[in-house]
């Protein structure tokens, strides 16, 4: 696999798709501010990202994460009872679609993905992983057969990945050299924060899971389960 470089004009258009969101990023850095300061700083970005791709590395101040607590239901001093947002810098999640083109364009082209997966790829969506059971249900019914399911859901599975079982799983389907060097690099060293009521809490090491708030979490989650 070779994730691809890039240049000011695609740095340009991934900069206008940036939303403004609720909570801002981990810098504090507004989406307006990138917006307006985009001319002058998507060469620079662009320059950055190749680099990276030349060296196999992510930059360190890319890989920290703000967690916004949500709270769902129930009793509120009860920490399960909320939900964590992560959320990221900015200039993280235009590298992370350059990655996430780069990478989804490796696995489609190589048939790497289950035509049975439904969730976080263009052109699919949960919908039709319905209809494609309830025909699989609907065929042995109507000849007198039964169906069975065993359906698993894993608790907070984004978090359960093994680090190096996903590397171990990415080196087997091909991305190695300079491009499993950016994966690791991806990986290693990565930090987050959680922000309540103004309050901010001590900086944390993440030793396990994919990186949530980003296109790329989900497809990296593909290889391990």
């Amino acid at each position: 696999m070779f994730i691809t470089s890039t240049c000011s004009e695609e740095i340009l258009k991934l900069i206008n798709l940036l939303e403004d969101k609720k909570f801002t990023e981990p810098y504090d850095i507004p989406v307006r501010l990138v917006k307006l300061s985009k001319n002058i700083i998507c060469t620079c970005l662009a320059d950055i990202w190749n680099n990276c791709m030349q060296n196999g590395v992510f930059p360190d101040k890319l890989k920290l994460a703000k967690v916004i607590p949500i709270f769902e239901s129930g009793t509120k001093d009860i920490a399960s009872n909320y939900r964590p947002i992560s959320i990221l810098s900015h200039f993280s999640k235009i590298f992370k679609k350059q990655i996430h083109k780069s990478l989804v364009s490796f696995l489609d082209t190589n048939n790497i993905i289950t035509k049975h997966q439904f969730g976080f790829r263009s052109g699919l969506s949960t919908f039709l992983a319905i209809n494609q059971l309830h025909n699989y249900i609907l065929r042995p019914n109507d000849s007198g057969q039964y169906t069975c399911g065993n359906f698993v859901d894993l608790k907070k599975a984004f978090d359960t990945v093994n680090h190096k079982i996903l590397l171990d799983k990415l080196n087997h389907y091909g991305i190695r050299g300079l491009a499993l060097d950016f994966f690791t690099s991806y990986l290693k060293n990565r930090q987050h924060f959680v922000f309540s009521n103004g309050v901010q809490s001590d900086k944390m090491q993440i030793t396990c899971g994919v990186p949530q708030g980003s296109t790329l979490g989900p497809v990296l989650f593909f290889f391990v389960y």
